[in-house]
């Protein structure tokens, strides 16, 4: 009997040192887990446009949250810049009295000027659409494929149908990203 209640206690104090261990083990998980937490939905945050969100990092955490921060910075600060750049390209195509579209490589409108809305009949919500589900111009188009193809020279006169037919000079160029690969 005597062993047995010697084992027992040996046992419960074995037990309550590794409780008593895991204790601020645990509390200490629990405390990283909740940073590694607090950082992820910052990560998050940025991944979603919000680039407000801070968090403060503690430990090996506070070099991660930093570079966090750091990048939330520079992407607002890109954010801005590319609205003002959007709004000067707006600006420009506003203002001019001759019809622009601008065309990805599948042919979808990226951008049209006011004039060009007219002058097709093209309502705000032509973006995106391509060129021949938006306008019904059967000269426009075929010179949009050939200029694509690479088929055409840089203008042609095309005929536009529309309240009253009209001739105009239709100029093609090639849209280029910054390594000068064609993307429209």
């Amino acid at each position: 009997e005597f062993l047995r209640l010697a084992a027992s206690a040996q046992a419960a104090r074995t037990v309550a040192a590794v409780v008593s261990a895991l204790v601020p083990s645990l509390w200490l998980w629990a405390g990283e887990r909740s940073r590694i937490t607090r950082v992820a939905s910052l990560a998050e945050a940025l991944a979603a446009g919000d680039w407000s969100r801070r968090v403060r990092g503690e430990g090996d955490l506070a070099s991660l949250a930093s570079s966090l921060e750091s990048m939330a910075a520079q992407l607002s600060a890109l954010a801005a810049r590319l609205s003002g750049l959007q709004r000067q390209h707006d600006a420009v195509l506003r203002s001019m009295e001759g019809g622009v579209i601008v065309l990805d490589m599948q042919q979808r409108i990226m951008s049209v000027s006011h004039a060009g809305e007219a002058m097709l009949g093209l309502g705000r919500g032509a973006a995106g659409l391509l060129i021949q589900e938006a306008t019904r111009q059967p000269e426009l188009n075929r010179f949009v494929d050939d200029a694509m193809a690479g088929r055409v020279p840089a203008e042609a006169e095309l005929s536009i149908q529309g309240d009253r037919a009209r001739r105009v000079r239709g100029t093609a160029c090639t849209l280029l990203d910054e390594q000068a690969r064609p993307i429209g």
